[in-house]
């Protein structure tokens, strides 16, 4: 049978129909998925992570962020705190990264907000945009931060950068989400141009002469150890323990619970942190676990309305725990009534339906045939 110019349109115009459209409506619902999946499981982090410097010289800071190939990330904001006393910021100290995109080219971030330098503390904004191939996905870095050493740090104590409270890195899709589960501190260690010997003989001569009194009996060397532990307990301390967006929201109420304690004489191994719902998260790897300095980040959902009281507990690599808990109260409200209509955010793409995928491809079916009626009417 003899094929018209009419016909072969027609026949073209079904078959578009026919697939173009279950087609997109599949690609839709697998990046609805998508959105609807992001968790907290992406972290932030600096290389080098421990670095050392002398008085004067400049430390250079990369700033990698991490998804866990589980999150798309769309928007970062970044915000740093340090302590002035010992580390200054450089004019222009803050230097976007670029990247290579899956069709190769190469992809730099809008600022979103301009970097902002005030006393302790930077701060900027990266917006990535809606095009998936320029979304985070994989282990990316994404910034160079400098910091000036302006005065040296005590032996085995050096100073911390870290992301302050404020920090936030959503996914991608209409429904924002922060995904940000932890990050680590850069602990930065500073040292004099000439450093100073430290005289051995003085602190020798003390303790002879402490040791020397001792030959009358051994219980003054007793209350000597219990009041050194004690001193140790004291120095592990829960310095702050914050929340973030808010203390006050609605069933389910997810909020980040950021840790920050110290120590000045070992290393912390655990953050525990009680949610006050009778749930409760340990933290053995992130966040500056490991150093005697850490801010540990934990996202948490509160399912249920009432008023909670959050805690965290610091342990040492000595098994000592902090003597005070750091702690945030946290009232949440009932889920509202479903017989109130709750007003929908509007989104890009409108949810089709369950069944959107078959109902369509029925139309499509449909078309074929009344296309085919009228392919042979012609």
């Amino acid at each position: 049978m003899h094929l018209s110019a009419k016909k072969l349109l027609l026949l073209g115009f079904v078959f578009v129909l026919l697939f173009a459209i279950p087609l997109t409506v599949y690609l839709v619902k697998q990046q609805q998925s998508t959105q609807s999946s992001a968790v907290a499981a992406t972290t932030l982090s600096f290389f080098p992570q421990n670095p050392s410097i002398k008085k004067g010289q400049t430390a250079d800071l990369d700033i990698f962020v991490d998804p866990s190939s589980t999150n798309a990330i769309s928007f970062i904001k970044i915000v740093l705190s340090y302590d002035s006393t010992k580390l200054a910021s450089v004019s222009g100290g803050v230097k976007i990264n670029s990247w290579t995109v899956s069709d190769g080219t190469t992809f730099t971030p809008n600022l979103d907000q301009g970097v902002e330098y005030s006393p302790n503390t930077i701060s900027f904004a990266l917006n990535l945009g809606t095009s998936p191939q320029n979304l985070i996905q994989t282990k990316t870095k994404i910034a160079t931060v400098s910091f000036t050493a302006v005065a040296e740090t005590e032996q085995d104590v050096p100073t911390q950068v870290i992301f302050a409270n404020q920090t936030q890195v959503l996914s991608a899709g209409a429904n924002v989400v922060n995904v940000l589960s932890s990050s680590a501190p850069a602990n930065i260690s500073v040292s004099s141009e000439t450093p100073s010997a430290t005289s051995t003989p003085t602190p020798t001569t003390a303790i002879i002469a402490t040791l020397s009194p001792t030959v009358t009996g051994t219980s003054s060397s007793t209350p000597s150890a219990s009041a050194s532990d004690s001193a140790t307990l004291d120095d592990l301390l829960c310095e702050s323990l914050t929340v973030d967006p808010a203390t006050v929201g609605t069933a389910p109420f997810s909020v980040n619970l950021t840790a920050v304690g110290s120590s000045s004489s070992s290393a912390i191994t655990k953050v525990t942190f009680d949610f006050g719902d009778a749930t409760g998260q340990d933290v053995t790897d992130a966040g500056g676990i490991g150093t005697d300095a850490v801010s540990v980040l934990v996202s948490h959902t509160y399912t249920s309305s009432g008023t909670f009281n959050a805690k965290a507990t610091l342990t040492d690599e000595n098994g000592n725990v902090s003597s005070n808990d750091c702690t945030a109260t946290i009232s949440v409200e009932g889920a509202p009534s479903t017989s109130t209509p709750t007003q929908a955010v509007p989104s890009p793409l409108p949810p089709t339906g369950p069944n959107g995928l078959i109902t369509i491809g029925a139309i499509g079916a449909m078309l074929f045939f009344i296309g085919a009626i009228l392919l042979l009417a012609l």
